[in-house]
């Protein structure tokens, strides 16, 4: 049976580690974590972002730990392996695309969340910021990792695209930058937003 180390983590760790590229996570050296890491044996960490029973969870290959120096203070840095397993671990992301040049004018928000008739689904909803209207698709999954690297992926493509978008709000993936959105833009008012909560109008999946 594997021997486990338990961990709670703040979410932007959670999210680099889960994404593969955060492979060292540090705990201060103190008799308490002397105490857990010095002269243990553990197969795997388990992570939580949280403390309730259905907060983010992930399992990971712990290749033991070795001392190190983070912010300026004496730490263990524990060595991290493959993820094994993730769970309950869900996100939306905003994207908004403002050019009243080219009379662009969209938003653009990606979920990653389950659903009844699939595990897991990664639901893309667009439209016009001056609109009501907006569409919607769903693509179903298996596996929460298959779905989370795809979803990260469409939101790199959109960002990176020519004249492409910016991130407003919500998850941010690794090795992109939130823009805080703004009221105007370029003499332009803001007018519709995405709905705040898309996931209550998925009730029916």
């Amino acid at each position: 049976m594997a021997t486990r180390l338990y961990l709670t983590l703040h979410r932007r760790w959670f999210d680099e580690i889960a994404a593969g590229v955060k492979k060292e996570e540090y705990r201060e050296i103190t008799p308490y974590w002397q105490r857990r890491i010095v002269d243990r044996r553990y197969d795997e960490v388990h992570f939580r972002n949280g403390y309730g029973q259905d907060s983010p969870f992930m399992r990971v290959e712990y290749r033991g730990w070795v001392r190190s120096v983070w912010e300026g203070k004496p730490v263990f840095a524990l060595q991290l392996g493959e993820v094994l397993e993730i769970k309950n671990y869900y996100t939306w992301t905003w994207l908004e695309r403002v050019d009243p040049a080219e009379n662009a004018n969209r938003w653009y928000a990606v979920g990653v969340q389950p659903s009844l008739l699939d595990r897991i689904a990664v639901i893309r909803f667009w439209g016009s910021r001056e609109k009501i209207q907006q569409q919607m698709q769903i693509q179903p999954f298996e596996d929460l990792k298959e779905a989370r690297d795809a979803a990260c992926r469409l939101i790199r493509s959109k960002v990176r695209q020519k004249g492409g978008y910016r991130i407003v709000g919500g998850y941010v993936p690794p090795g992109l930058d939130a823009q805080p959105a703004d009221d105007a833009v370029a003499g332009e008012t803001r007018a519709r937003t995405p709905p705040q909560n898309p996931s209550t109008q998925l009730s029916f999946l």
